[in-house]
């Protein structure tokens, strides 16, 4: 955004105030879903017994994302909290550069019982829910409608152009409108596996170009913001002076920058061109909510390598490779390298077998700004720490999910698919949860072997009502799907 267009956004706050501050001031958060649309999103991340693929990055985030959203609910309708939606993704391809808005983009995209919400001449629009389920659940079910729509779907054929930075940054931009119209919370809600790579030239908060040359930020998975130093140790400092190695300051630095001072009267670049000061507190309440969605793989290889070494998982370990290992693609979010197979050697090593170190798909240093953006760590006003979340979505290579049961549906194996297995897998705590330790239940319940406890589990249950060994099975009426 322009400092042109903020400066308008800005003088028109009693233009906001006659029209939609009702609205704002009904909902006290504001809140954006921003979805990473990019081809890398798209990798397979679970299969079927017959290696068909059955979910990727891509569906493992609205998963993730309505989760989200249904905790919101359930906060929503006990406290009678009202709170205004709004979806945004990004992606380098046709026209779009950037994060831009998906919905809602007119008044009848708003389900019944919500206002639509207009700021900025009708470019930065919400739902505003009011404290009861239904637009919730209704909001869940468009996410989840994402999974298949071919018009939201990521391309695959497009790789390695992630606007990550300037997402952001716009991102944050439009949710500050908010601000002016008297709202006191905002959230971001973001789903991505990382990797800044071609943000546009110019762009406000920069790129790839100007990623941080702090070791401890890139290099370190306990970093968290060294808030005693200018620019909290993100951008990297030279000598003993602590000149910013990078004169703008890192992408990632300037991202904080912005953030902190979201309400700030000035929005343009002198405020994310300037350094963080020691210790500098948030002129706002902003929640960032961050499921960070990456793979790991002990063979050191494609789709691993680009994010570099893996030094907290196990120790290197002796693989045979089946083909040969092909070069990092230098930090791009490329495709997966051709299909190979792995083998463990036992005892010494032989002359086909190479020491490879664990890896992941996403760098240290995008792990550490998610994690510190998404945690306590990270400063804001009135309890926007306490809404922060952050979770690692991650796939480990040759990973299998779930569970097989004797009987299929049989989530407790007790001999006989009934209303006992329906009631785990809807139980609070295992529904829409993630099929993973320490959650042993979830797995037993991913039915479908998804990576997710979901309605696909629910159906399984359902659609084996009934069956059983050669033990008596009353699993009483069967519910309907």
């Amino acid at each position: 955004m322009t400092r042109m267009n903020t400066i308008r956004c800005l003088s028109l706050v009693g233009i906001l105030a006659a029209t939609t501050y009702s609205s704002l001031a009904h909902a006290q958060e504001f809140s954006v879903i921003l979805l990473d649309r990019t081809g890398s999103m798209s990798e397979v991340t679970a299969r079927d017994a017959n290696n068909n693929p059955i979910a990727t990055r891509w569906t493992d985030a609205m998963d993730a994302a309505g989760s989200l959203v249904v905790a919101d609910r359930d906060d929503a309708v006990a406290n009678q909290t009202g709170r205004a939606y709004a979806i945004w993704d990004f992606r380098v391809f046709d026209a779009q550069t950037t994060a831009e808005q998906v919905w809602p983009l007119v008044a009848g995209d708003c389900t019944a019982g919500t206002t639509f919400v207009s700021i900025n001449a009708g470019t930065n629009n919400y739902c505003n829910f009011p404290a009861t389920a239904g637009p919730y659940n209704a909001l869940r079910t468009r996410l989840l409608g994402y999974k298949t729509d071919v018009n939201r779907t990521p391309d695959p054929n497009f790789f390695g152009r992630t606007p990550l930075a300037h997402a952001l940054c716009r991102t944050l931009d439009q949710v500050g409108l908010t601000i002016a119209g008297g709202s006191t919370r905002q959230t971001i809600t973001l789903e991505s596996d990382g990797l800044e790579n071609e943000s546009p030239a110019g762009s406000i908060c920069g790129n790839s170009a100007d990623n941080s040359t702090n070791l401890a930020f890139v290099g370190n998975d306990a970093f968290t913001f060294v808030k005693g130093q200018q620019d909290w140790e993100l951008s990297g400092r030279g000598g003993t002076t602590g000149v910013n190695q990078l004169p703008g300051g890192s992408w990632e630095a300037r991202i904080v920058r912005r953030a902190l001072r979201l309400n700030n009267a000035n929005t343009g670049s002198a405020v994310t061109g300037n350094v963080i000061a020691v210790n500098e507190l948030a002129a706002t309440n902003i929640a960032w909510r961050v499921d960070a969605h990456y793979r790991k793989c002990a063979s050191g290889v494609l789709p691993c390598a680009d994010g570099g070494q893996l030094t907290t998982l196990a120790a290197p370990q002796q693989f045979v490779f089946s083909a040969p290992v092909s070069a990092s693609n230098n930090g791009s979010d490329g495709p997966p390298a051709a299909a190979r197979t792995f083998a463990f050697t036992s005892g010494a090593t032989t002359a086909a077998a190479v020491a490879v170190t664990p890896t992941r798909s996403i760098s240290t240093a995008e792990l550490n700004l998610f994690r510190n953006l998404a945690s306590s760590n990270f400063p804001s006003k009135n309890g926007g720490a306490s809404r922060a979340k952050f979770r690692q979505i991650v796939v480990v290579e040759g990973q299998m999910f779930g569970k097989v049961h004797v009987i299929p549906g049989d989530v407790d194996d007790s001999g006989c698919t009934d209303q006992a297995d329906l009631s785990i897998v809807m139980q609070k705590g295992v529904f829409l949860q993630r099929a993973e330790l320490p959650c042993e239940i979830c797995t037993r319940a991913d039915l479908s072997r998804d990576g997710w406890v979901n309605e696909a589990d629910r159906a399984v249950v359902i659609n084996n009502w009934g069956a059983h060994t050669t033990q008596p099975c009353r699993p009483g009426p069967k519910p309907a799907l």
